[in-house]
């Protein structure tokens, strides 16, 4: 008699089945941080999230850089960004989950060097 295997977290479950079908390997960043890339910024959300702080709302028009609505809504989503009012005069502000979420590529950096 086997001892029963412990019960997988459905999500990783059926993650594992869609890359086996599709033949996709793991993200270098989970297999790095322990956390799936949808939670890691990438360089423009990270490029986005330095252009704010948490106290000062800003024009997303006046960004430096173009920033899309399928953007904005991920890092909403995530909990990086306060979004407030709508279109021309939208406003966003940092989170602290943001200014985490800045940090991710740093301690991998150093993770990967064994610092």
């Amino acid at each position: 008699m086997t001892d029963p295997k412990p019960p997988r977290d459905p999500n990783q479950l059926a993650k594992s089945i869609i890359d086996s079908v599709t033949g996709q390997q793991p993200s270098p960043v989970q297999g790095k941080t322990g956390k799936n890339s949808a939670e890691v910024s990438n360089m423009t959300q990270r490029t986005v999230l330095q252009c704010l702080n948490l106290d000062d709302w800003k024009i997303v028009a006046h960004l430096p850089i173009p920033v899309g609505e399928m953007m904005l809504s991920r890092m909403c989503e995530c909990g990086w960004i306060d979004v407030r009012g709508e279109e021309q005069h939208m406003a966003i502000r940092l989170t602290p989950a943001g200014r985490k979420a800045m940090q991710w590529p740093v301690e991998i950096g150093l993770k990967a060097k064994g610092k």
